[in-house]
């Protein structure tokens, strides 16, 4: 829920503060606007979990809400995609509403199954790099999917699994580390 952090030379992890990276429209949101669409959100999930009987929990953190499946439990895509498609009509709704109007901030309701969900943009802004120069590395590209919205930011690559998520990363590593030698040659 909304850190950063840098990988060191040391293969240290350094938390990157939020004042440092996300941009000044996003600082100045306040808190009761982020409140009032986490609620809608909340009482959505609420809804879903009720009506489908999942045996899920639901857990909110200072600018997210999602569910969680108890321990031992899988949950269908099907399912999930359902909670993401009425969260996403219920936010929509609620912030063309005109109690809705000034609360209005930018959000995505996805279905992420067990990964991490990145802002390319921010991110690309933090480091200054243009949208030729990032390579999404993701699966389930789907329209409910957390990866989906990249696509329109970068290249992406679709992977099954960690293991070829590692064999990409290593050849990845090992292609621009030619490239570099390459370059010091003068080749």
């Amino acid at each position: 829920c909304n850190y950063l952090f840098q990988c060191q030379e040391n293969y240290h992890l350094k938390y990157i503060p939020e004042s440092e990276y996300q941009p000044e429209d996003m600082l100045s949101w306040h808190e009761y606007q982020i409140n009032a669409i986490l609620n809608v959100a909340q009482e959505t999930l609420q809804r879903c979990i009720n009506g489908m009987k999942l045996p899920c929990t639901i857990l909110r953190k200072s600018r997210a809400v999602g569910i969680v499946p108890q321990p031992n439990v899988k949950i269908f895509r099907e399912q999930l995609d359902e909670c993401v498609l009425s969260t996403q009509h219920s936010l929509v709704s609620y912030l063309q509403s005109p109690s809705g109007k000034q609360h209005s901030l930018p959000f995505c309701a996805f279905n992420g199954g067990s990964d991490v969900w990145v802002d390319m943009q921010i991110l690309q802004n933090f480091l200054g790099a243009t949208p030729a120069e990032t390579l999404h590395v993701g699966d389930q590209f789907l329209s409910t999917g957390n990866d989906f919205a990249t696509r329109s930011q970068c290249c992406t690559l679709w992977i099954v699994n960690p293991e070829e998520t590692q064999t990409v990363l290593v050849e990845l590593v090992t292609s621009l580390d030619e490239k570099k030698k390459s370059q010091k040659n003068g080749c």
